[in-house]
């Protein structure tokens, strides 16, 4: 099982949330030269805290660190949850899962036009092909899908850019992997994609639930703006 939780971005950001929040994440947000990325940035890790919460039924100061190649996993107070996150312009994805590695990547449906100008870069062959059959329009939404689900894929298996995106190539519906390489460690039946369309975005989500394991996702809304809900009073 894993659940996703998505959030627009909220025009402002609760102070007592920051105290939730790291001294080095809020140093990394500093670092953001544009409002809106900081607020991203921060409306990211601030859900990341409310999932957790939700999820496991407590209210933590939920603590991670990052592997050799920039995986986050949680190191305080509890280490058994898997989780990654994501952002894109107006919106914030957290994914969360007990039973093994997962990725998630929200982006907006804005994005088609780049991805259009650097098919070769990151589609198989096999995937272009789907394209040519279908409609300019249909072609923009399939990039898009496919771009968040290979995104949500290589971000489960923690090796980022560097696993090559056509080697992970994708059916066009449903989209589920159909050839994936050695780093995955699992054949591409024991890996599960699914994706989601919202207002203006879309979202992926990957796990691996094995060859027999139960395969499912629950997909929840959350509320970043102040006041929207209760924050627990945590001091520095």
């Amino acid at each position: 099982m894993v659940t996703v939780y998505v959030a627009p971005v909220p025009a402002q950001i609760a102070p007592e949330w920051l105290l939730r929040l790291s001294e080095a994440e809020l140093a990394r947000a500093e670092r953001f030269v544009r409002l809106p990325d900081r607020l991203s940035y921060l409306a990211a890790h601030i859900l990341l805290q409310v999932a957790l919460d939700t999820y496991c039924a407590e209210q933590a100061r939920w603590r991670y660190a990052t592997d050799r190649y920039g995986k986050p996993y949680l190191v305080s107070p509890r280490q058994d949850i898997h989780f990654n996150l994501s952002h894109t312009d107006g919106y914030v994805a957290v994914a969360l899962s007990r039973r093994g590695p997962v990725g998630v990547d929200i982006e907006s449906d804005t994005r088609a036009g780049a991805l259009r100008e650097m098919d070769a870069a990151w589609l198989s062959p096999e995937e272009i092909s789907v394209l040519t059959a279908l409609t300019p329009e249909a072609q923009d939404a399939q990039r898009v899908a496919w771009w968040v689900a290979k995104e949500a894929l290589i971000k489960a298996v923690g090796l980022g850019l560097r696993i090559a995106l056509p080697t992970v190539v994708l059916g066009g519906s449903p989209i589920q992997p159909t050839r994936l390489p050695d780093a995955f460690a699992q054949p591409h039946e024991a890996w599960q994609v699914y994706v989601k369309a919202g207002f203006g975005y879309r979202i992926g989500v990957a796990a691996s639930f094995g060859l027999s394991g139960t395969r499912a996702v629950t997909w929840l809304s959350t509320d970043l703006r102040p006041g929207s809900l209760p924050i627990p009073m945590f001091t520095p």
